[in-house]
C-alpha cells in the first residue's frame, strides 16, 4: 500500500502548492468575478460554497488525480459491498446499510422493532405498572452511542414525545440531579453500548438500577450488539434492542442506540433522516469526483492539512439547534483519523487529523475567532448556515467575508490580513432530510480522507488503551499496588 507522499502526483501538488501559497483570496476574486458561482456545489438539501478556499482551477484536477491514485473508487465499492474495510478488527463497516432504502433481511427487523417501540413510547402506549404513560427517558451512553442520539434529539425533537435526558460521564453530579428531579415510576432508562462492556455505561446503569428498584426493574432498556451481556446485566429480553456488530460506535446513530431520539422526533421524521442519509450515499457513489461533495471536502481537507500545513480547523454552526455539531465532528474525525501508522503498519510521514474545535457562530465571534482574524496560524473554517434567521445569516456571511478578505489598515494593530481558508455550507433548513444529508456527508468525507492518508478510520486502539488502564488506576486509588511514579499524586488524591 502506498502512502500519500509516494503518489505520482505528489511532487506536482507540492510545486503547485508553493505557488498557490503566494496568492491572496482578494486577488483570486478580483481576477475571476465568476469564481463564487463556479466554486460551489449542491447535493440534496446542502449547498457548498468553497470559493473562499485557497485553491485555483488548477488545484482540483491535481487533487482528483490523488484520489484516483489512492484507489478511491475500488475502496468505495468495498465499503458499499459490505466487504472488510476495518482490517485490524476484520470487520465490514455497515452503517450505510442501516439507512438503505431497501435494508437487508437481517437489518430490517432490527430497525422496525426499534421504530415501532419508539413510536408507541412517543404516543403514550408504553406505560408503567400503574397504567401511566412513561414520559421521560434517561439515555446512558458514551461516545457515539450518546453524542449521536443527543445531536439528533437537540436538532429535531418536536416536544410531542417523551423528554430525553443524556448521561455520559461517571461524574455523579448530573445523574444525582436527574434522580432527584425525576420519578422512577415515570422514567425509562436506555443503556446504549455496542459491546455492553463499556465501564461508564455499566457504572451508571448499576446506579440507575438501584434507583429504579425491583418494582421498576423492567423500566431498563438496552441497545447493543451483545444481547447476552445485556440479559446478564438484568435487562429483560423483550427490552433489548439489537444492533449489528458491523456498525461502529461513532457511526451508530442510524441504529437502535437512537431509540430515545426516535421517540423524541417521531417515526416519520426519523425515516426522513434515514432517507436523507441514503440520498447522500447515492450522491457519493455516483457523482464525478469534482462534483462529489464528500470527496471535494476530503480533498480540500488534505490540501489544507498537507499542502498549506494547517494544524487545526474551526467548525462554526450558525444555529443553536446544531450546537453539538463541533463536538460530533471532533469524535467522528479525530477518533477515526487521529492515527500515525498506515494500513501497511508503517509510520506515516505526513500530518493526518487536524485538531477540530468550534462553537455556535455568534458566541464564537466573541470568543476564539479573534485568533482566526489576527492570529499567527492559518486556521481553515467551516461555516454552517443552519438557521433561517436573517440576523444569524448576516453574521455568518460577514464572518466568511472577513476571514477571506480582511481589511487593510495603516494602523498595524487594526489591520486584518484575511486570506483564511473558509467554506460555507448552507442547509435548506434544519429538516430531518437535511440533517441526514449532513451527517453522511461527513461520514464519507472521513472515509475518503482515510483512503487518501492510507489509514483505517474504523478502529480506535488509542481509546481502548485508556479504557484498559482505568481499571488498575481505580484499584490504586482504593489502596492497591501502583507504579512508584504515581505515589505522590495518589497521596494527594486519596487524601492520605
Amino acid at each position: 500500500m502506498t502512502s500519500l507522499t509516494s503518489r505520482l502526483v505528489w511532487p506536482q501538488l507540492l510545486s503547485h502548492g508553493s505557488e498557490a501559497a503566494k496568492l491572496h483570496l482578494r486577488d483570486l476574486f478580483d481576477k475571476d468575478p465568476g469564481r463564487a458561482g463556479r466554486f460551489a456545489l449542491r447535493a440534496g438539501a446542502l449547498y457548498l460554497d468553497y470559493s473562499r478556499e485557497r485553491v485555483t482551477a488548477e488545484t482540483l484536477p491535481l487533487l482528483t488525480r490523488l484520489a484516483e491514485e489512492a484507489g478511491l473508487a475500488p475502496a468505495r465499492k468495498k465499503l458499499f459491498d459490505g466487504e472488510v474495510v476495518n482490517a485490524s478488527e476484520n470487520h465490514p463497516a455497515l452503517h450505510p446499510a442501516m439507512r438503505a432504502r431497501e435494508p437487508s433481511p437481517e437489518i430490517y427487523p432490527m430497525r422496525e422493532r426499534a421504530l415501532d417501540f419508539a413510536e408507541r413510547l412517543r404516543t403514550g402506549q408504553i406505560k408503567n405498572a400503574l397504567g401511566i404513560p412513561l414520559r421521560h427517558v434517561i439515555h446512558v451512553g458514551i461516545g457515539g452511542s450518546e453524542l449521536g442520539p443527543r445531536l439528533l434529539t437537540e436538532a429535531l425533537a418536536d416536544g410531542r414525545g417523551p423528554q430525553a435526558h443524556f448521561i455520559a460521564s461517571t461524574d455523579p453530579a448530573p445523574l444525582r440531579k436527574l434522580m432527584a428531579w425525576l420519578k422512577p415510576e415515570a422514567t425509562l432508562v436506555l443503556l446504549a453500548s455496542k459491546s455492553f462492556s463499556t465501564a461508564e455505561v455499566l457504572h451508571n446503569g448499576r446506579v440507575l438500577q438501584g434507583w429504579l428498584g425491583e418494582k421498576w426493574k423492567k423500566h431498563i432498556l438496552a441497545a447493543t450488539a451483545a444481547p447476552e451481556a445485556a440479559a446478564t446485566f438484568g435487562v429483560p429480553g423483550h427490552n433489548i434492542f439489537p444492533m449489528h456488530k458491523g456498525v461502529g460506535g461513532r457511526f451508530s446513530l442510524w441504529a437502535s442506540v437512537s431509540l430515545s431520539a426516535m421517540a423524541a422526533m417521531g417515526r416519520k421524521a426519523f425515516e426522513e433522516f434515514l432517507q436523507g442519509g441514503a440520498e447522500m450515499d447515492a450522491h457519493f457513489q455516483n457523482a464525478p469526483w469534482m462534483e462529489n461533495m464528500p470527496v471535494l471536502l476530503a480533498l480540500l481537507g488534505v490540501w489544507n492539512t498537507n499542502i498549506l500545513n494547517c494544524k487545526s480547523r474551526a467548525v462554526l454552526p450558525y444555529g443553536e439547534s446544531l450546537r453539538l455539531w463541533p463536538a460530533y465532528l471532533q469524535q467522528l474525525e479525530m477518533e477515526s483519523l487521529g492515527k500515525s501508522v498506515g494500513l501497511d503498519k508503517k509510520p506515516v510521514d505526513y500530518a493526518t487529523a487536524p485538531v477540530i474545535f468550534g462553537a455556535t457562530g455568534t458566541p464564537a465571534q466573541h470568543a476564539f475567532m479573534q485568533a482566526l482574524h489576527q492570529g499567527t496560524e492559518i486556521i481553515p473554517s467551516e461555516i454552517l448556515i443552519v438557521s433561517q434567521d436573517k440576523m444569524l445569516q448576516a453574521h455568518a456571511l460577514a464572518q466568511a467575508e472577513a476571514l477571506a478578505f480582511g481589511k487593510e489598515d495603516e494602523d498595524a494593530q487594526k489591520n486584518v490580513p484575511g486570506n483564511m481558508p473558509c467554506s460555507v455550507l448552507a442547509l435548506d433548513g434544519l429538516t430531518p432530510r437535511a440533517l441526514g444529508n449532513l451527517v453522511v456527508l461527513y461520514e464519507h468525507k472521513v472515509f475518503v480522507q482515510g483512503v487518501l492518508w492510507n489509514l483505517n478510520p474504523f478502529d480506535q486502539w488509542g481509546v481502548e488503551l485508556g479504557k484498559k488502564l482505568a481499571g488498575p488506576m481505580e484499584a490504586a486509588l482504593s489502596g492497591g499496588v501502583a507504579p512508584a511514579h504515581l505515589s505522590a499524586l495518589l497521596k494527594v488524591l486519596r487524601k492520605d
